[in-house]
Parts: structure tokens; sequence; C-alpha cells
């Protein structure tokens, strides 16, 4: 009977194996390793690979933090930080009573911007918009995103909806571009605004 020995080293993740058979005419017992032994038939072995394999890049966006909107984790469209951009600057814009800055982020073919800066300011001169976060982002077209934004705003009763001072708000702004110079063309809602 063929005796066999096996060596099995185990690297990391891998392994490497290393076998050995031996003739019937060896005498049982121990086996050696003797590189001497002629009638060994030598077998290929695969060495573990010196370094770890590294992952294939992949086309995902780096979302550093902001201190006014943020990124929901898992969020990661390579045009979020461009957007994240405009929503600051047209929260900031509504929450300093900037409103003029606030309102240059609408496209002219938008139905706010083509109400007029004065109407548009008159209903949010009393907004202040909280906590607002990006938890969607998807191209719409070659040159236009629409990006979910969830927040609460505080409004005086006659400008909120149903006369809410509180609103829970989950709107998904359609942006046209070219990025970066995204503008907000619309908002509409994604589920009915809430009280809080």
């Amino acid at each position: 009977a063929a005796v066999a020995a096996v060596l099995v080293a185990g690297l990391g993740a891998g392994g490497v194996a290393l076998y050995l058979a031996q003739d019937d005419a060896r005498p049982t017992g121990t086996p050696t390793f003797a590189a001497a032994d002629a009638t060994a038939t030598a077998r290929p072995t695969t060495a573990a690979p010196s370094t770890p394999p590294t992952a294939p890049p992949t086309t995902r966006a780096v979302i550093p933090p902001d201190p006014v909107v943020a990124v929901a984790a898992g969020v990661d469209h390579p045009a979020t930080v461009e957007a994240r951009t405009v929503l600051r600057e047209y929260v900031t814009g509504i929450n300093e009573s900037r409103y003029a800055d606030a309102f240059a982020y609408f496209s002219p073919d938008s139905d706010s911007y083509q109400g007029g800066l004065d109407a548009w300011a008159y209903d949010h001169s009393t907004t202040i918009i909280d906590s607002p976060e990006i938890v969607g982002v998807r191209n719409t077209g070659p040159d236009s995103l629409e990006v979910d934004l969830r927040f609460t705003s505080f409004q005086a009763e006659e400008f909120g909806p149903d006369g809410q001072t509180c609103t829970e708000w989950e709107l998904a702004y359609d942006m046209v571009g070219p990025g970066p110079d995204w503008l907000i063309r619309k908002a509409r809602p994604l589920v009915p605004p809430q009280p809080c």
C-alpha cells in the first residue's frame, strides 16, 4: 500500500498544501521528506500570495461631513457633494433671511423663479429649516438629478401647511445642471408634510 504524507500549513486566508507520494518499497513508519528519494513524484504546489488581494476601485463618492446638511449613510452618488452645496446655500439663505441668495439657486424655468423673488421671500419670511439630511440622490437625465431631503421647518401659523408651526418634510428636489452648478427646478413631497 502506498503511504502518503500531507503537510498543511495555513497562511492567513489562504493555505499551502504539500503532497508527497511514496512507492511500496519504502518501509512503513514515520515518513521522511528527504529530497534524495528518487521515487517521489513531485506535484505542483500553489503558494499563498505575499500580500493580500486589494479590492477593485469603486466609483462611490467620498462624502465629507457638513455642519448644515447631513448625508444619510449609503448615499454615495457622485454628484451628492455638489447637490449638498446647493441645498446648504439655499437653506442657509432662508435661515439667515438672505432671500435673494437662496432664490439665486432656482432655475429660470421653475415656478418659484417665475413667481418672483418678492412673493417667494414673503412666503419664507418666517421659515427656519432645521436638521436637513439628504436621504437619496439619483440621475433623472443626462443633466438632471433628483435629491431627496428630509428636514423640519418652523414657521408662522399662516405659512405652515394646515396652520402648522412645526412641520416634518421629505421633499424630492428636481435639479438641473450640468453640475457642479445645479439649480433647483422644483420640489415635490415624497410623503405628505406632517406636524411635529
